[in-house]
């Protein structure tokens, strides 16, 4: 028994090694076709004369299309820009994943569909049978509140007349006062208006004599109304002066802010641009660049290119501009100056194809995170951006 146990525990054992060693050689396989295998892309650029007069824009017929693949097309991308707008196909193993991706969502939005027309058909149902209790409830009411009312109505007819009390109702006429005002009231109201009157008068002629109101004289009024002008006009100058001070004064700081801040800026630059370890890092940075450009440059490049500035001399600085390029030389590219057109255009069509591999990033990398002056200057930066 105990044998049979032990047998058990060990191919137990070997069954989880091997699965352990399996995938581990999955992981491994998958990092070195990862790092080792190229990513290929493929870039074309095509472009036609418009014919039409009023079509200044000489891109407007522009067509951009750019392919990646990787691994004998397991991934495959495409991307293509024109006048119809901008399209992408993204294949994985043969699948096309956004068709895939749009299948799975109206799937999900058709079982959301089936879900919500189960729940209104339920809803239904209980609406119902709630509709049919409150119809037994009203009829119940309604019985209960019927046989109240032949209760209450059988109640009344047995009462007699005689304990029913009838109460004696009796009108008033209330009167109305009169008031008839007599000669002597009408004298005594006279006589006291009229000292109102002249109590009134004397207070006017009172202000009037005391000093400070001139306001009521007119030619008083005009001397003050001109003397406040002018004293108005004087305090607004008086202002204006000294906001265009404070202005000027700001712009001149504002001014001096500026200069100083460019001064210290370039002053800054200077002393790192001397530094031998920034010089020594930026050497080693521009050499990795170049490292990286010489290994992910096109391998072919195809070019059948003829353009027009409208102008001949603008087109002849052009051609001179291109011809110092070396990349012009180094592939089969023809590029053609029209020198009689009068008319801004771009005909032809650009290919360039080649390969991105990602060992050779990781290798650069490395060297650059290996350089103690780099790394330096590095940690330098991040604590300046952290501050």
């Amino acid at each position: 028994m105990i044998k049979a146990i032990g047998m058990f525990l060990l191919m137990l054992l070997k069954i989880a090694g091997w699965t352990l060693l399996i995938l581990l050689i999955i992981l491994l396989a998958a990092l070195l076709l990862i790092l080792f295998v190229p990513v290929h892309y493929d870039v074309l650029a095509k472009n036609e004369r418009s014919m039409e007069s009023k079509q200044k824009n000489p891109a407007a017929n522009l067509r951009l299309q750019l392919k990646v693949s990787w691994l004998l097309h397991l991934v495959y991308i495409s991307m293509q820009y024109g006048p119809d707008g901008l399209s992408n196909h993204i294949r994985v193993a043969g699948i096309d994943i956004p068709k895939f991706l749009a299948k799975r969502a109206e799937k999900k939005e058709n079982h959301k569909k089936k879900k919500a027309k189960k729940n209104k058909k339920s809803s239904k149902q209980e609406s119902i049978t709630d509709e049919s209790l409150l119809q037994e409830s009203l009829t119940e009411k309604a019985i209960t509140d019927e046989s109240r009312i032949n209760e209450s109505q059988t109640k009344e007819s047995q009462m007699t007349e005689s304990q029913m009390t009838e109460f004696p109702t009796d009108g008033f006429q209330a009167e109305k006062e009169t008031f008839v005002p007599t000669e002597e009231n009408i004298r005594q109201i006279d006589s006291k208006s009229e000292k109102v009157k002249k109590q009134l008068f004397e207070n006017d002629k009172s202000e009037s004599n005391k000093p400070g109101q001139d306001h009521l004289d007119p030619n008083n009024q005009k001397r003050n109304k001109s003397k406040q002008k002018k004293h108005g006009n004087r305090k607004h100058a008086k202002i204006k002066q000294s906001k265009e001070k404070e202005k000027e004064k700001q712009n001149q700081k504002s001014k001096q802010s500026i200069l100083s801040k460019i001064r210290s800026q370039f002053q800054r630059f200077h002393q790192e641009f001397t530094d031998e370890v920034n010089r020594h890092a930026l050497s080693h940075l521009w050499a990795e660049l170049l490292k990286l450009l010489k290994s992910y440059k096109p391998r072919k490049l195809k070019a059948d290119i003829s353009f027009s500035l409208a102008d001949p001399a603008l087109t002849g600085m052009a051609t001179g501009a291109i011809s110092l390029m070396p990349v012009i030389y180094r592939y089969p590219c023809s590029i053609a100056p029209d020198f009689t057109s009068e008319k801004l255009y771009v005909e032809g069509e650009i290919l360039a194809r080649g390969r991105v591999t990602v060992f050779v990033f990781l290798l650069s990398l490395l060297r650059l995170l290996r350089d103690k002056k780099f790394m330096y200057v590095v940690r330098r930066l991040l604590k300046r951006g952290g501050a």
